[in-house]
């Protein structure tokens, strides 16, 4: 490459680290955090890294951008099989994994996942609801001071207008 040309430059060396490592985007308790591993990527050394990273041992997921099957990566032949689906997908570009700890057991965040012989599979636990839901009525209070949606409403006066007439 001609040293003037700097986007072209730009494209080599990206294209040069695309081949060299994998981005790895990881999603946990609602937490995003995005790593680098070199290629071609190992199982071991994968789930060493997310220990290290997140202080624990994890069950780890394949999943899509848009969240519709979660696959199970259990060993290195399951994660050759992720990467390829990635590398076959001209729109990924990373390598998107769903963890969960070990010790929890309930179902994915979507009614979409996949049907094997577990009947039971790890879950997220968020301490933020989702968005849109309400909070329990017990945690708020409604006060007499709003419109009803059926009714016409309280009329209330403004206090200056009595303070002049009085």
């Amino acid at each position: 490459l001609k040293l003037g040309n700097r986007r072209a430059q730009k494209l080599a060396i990206h294209q040069l680290q695309k081949r060299s490592e994998l981005k790895v985007k990881c999603e946990f308790g609602g937490e995003k955090r995005v790593m680098s591993v070199p290629r071609p990527a190992q199982f071991v050394e994968l789930g060493r890294r997310l220990q290290e990273m997140y202080h624990m041992t994890l069950n780890i997921f394949y999943t899509q951008c848009n969240g519709e099957i979660y696959i199970p990566l259990k060993s290195q032949a399951d994660l050759d099989a992720a990467v390829q689906l990635v590398e076959q997908n001209e729109h990924a570009s990373s390598l998107r994994l769903y963890l969960t700890s070990t010790g929890t057991v309930a179902e994915l965040p979507t009614s979409h996942h996949n049907n094997d012989s577990h009947n039971s599979v790890p879950s997220r636990h968020s301490p933020s609801p989702p968005p849109g839901s309400l909070p329990l009525k017990d945690s708020y209070l409604r006060t007499n001071s709003y419109t009803p949606v059926d009714g016409e409403g309280q009329f209330i006066p403004e206090p200056y207008l009595y303070n002049e007439a009085g």
